[in-house]
């Protein structure tokens, strides 16, 4: 491995909180929808009130930060503590997935496309990907991007995959990359954030339903690594379904309960003895047929964001 010429190291433990304190502002629009920002709206709004205190947190966990031959400013470290500091937290409160010891991986962050894609020796694609988590380093690594809103998109996904393969080591494919994808649309805000619909995702997954084309639940839960991955060429049809998934059971609490259960499930007995569809059958209430009728009629709907 080439060894970078500098590195800033920062190390982020998340049982702090944040050196400067964030002001948080939650209304209602004159659409009726709940808004969050770090700023109050302009001219007021509806029931307007600063809600920082509530997002008061100390995660016990850390991950190491490694910009390569750039300074990370202080703000952009801050939001990148909140984000990941929310995944392990939704992952454990609301997913209940427990975590006996810490994770800890570091996350290294280029400055640009073309020291990226030079570290990127393992992986035969990363070069071409925004980023990519490898485990035998324990590492996601990825660059700077052309805004810090994807360079985000890129840590949390990745950094989903770090905390999935420290928990519970192999996940199905349309469970960790469904979960990483979710996540990847989080949006910052003092120490709340909020998870957007991928309307890309969403209106592909839509296509498939209207045609016919969108593939069987139980033959999608079913796929190998290998065939998930050739299933999802030539339009990344195995992610669009993966992500449509994910958020839909995380839209309700029936659905957070279920997706808990397949964890648990996976955790106790293992990639190989895992089958989605017999946890779905026996826990779900008219089981997979029933789940699949409810989501299909979903996708056709509008979707809400996430508040945490």
């Amino acid at each position: 491995m080439k060894v970078p010429a500098l590195a800033v190291t920062l190390i982020l433990s998340l049982g702090y909180a944040l050196s400067a304190r964030a002001e948080i502002y939650r209304w209602t629009d004159a659409d009726g929808r709940v808004q969050f920002s770090d700023r109050p709206p302009a001219g007021g709004g509806k029931d307007a009130e600063e809600i920082s205190d509530r997002y008061e947190q100390h995660v016990p966990f850390g991950f190491e930060i490694i910009p390569v031959d750039y300074e990370m400013p202080p703000d952009t470290r801050g939001k990148v503590e909140v984000a990941v500091s929310k995944i392990h937290e939704i992952l454990s409160s609301r997913l209940g997935l427990h975590f006996p010891t810490d994770p800890s991986f570091k996350i290294r962050i280029f400055k640009d496309q073309e020291s990226y894609a030079r570290y990127a020796d393992g992986p035969p694609l990363a070069g071409m990907a925004s980023g990519y988590y490898m485990a035998q380093r324990n590492e996601a690594v990825t660059w700077r991007q052309h805004s810090f809103e994807q360079m985000l998109e890129v840590i949390t996904h990745e950094a989903t995959h770090a905390i999935l393969r420290h928990r519970l080591g192999d996940v199905p494919p349309w469970l960790n990359e469904g979960l990483s994808e979710y996540f990847e649309r989080m949006e910052v805000f003092g120490k709340a954030v909020v998870i957007h619909p991928n309307p890309e995702w969403d209106e592909a997954v839509k296509q498939k339903v209207r045609d016919g084309s969108i593939k069987p639940l139980r033959e999608y839960l079913a796929l190998s690594q290998q065939g998930w991955q050739l299933h999802n060429f030539p339009d990344n049809r195995s992610y669009s379904q993966a992500w449509s998934l994910v958020y839909f059971l995380m839209s309700t609490p029936e659905g957070t309960g279920l997706l808990g259960r397949l964890l648990e499930t996976l955790d106790r007995v293992g990639t190989e003895n895992f089958s989605a569809a017999d946890v779905i059958d026996t826990n779900f209430e008219g089981g997979l047929a029933s789940l699949e009728s409810r989501w299909l009629a979903w996708v056709l709907g509008p979707k809400q964001a996430h508040h945490y």
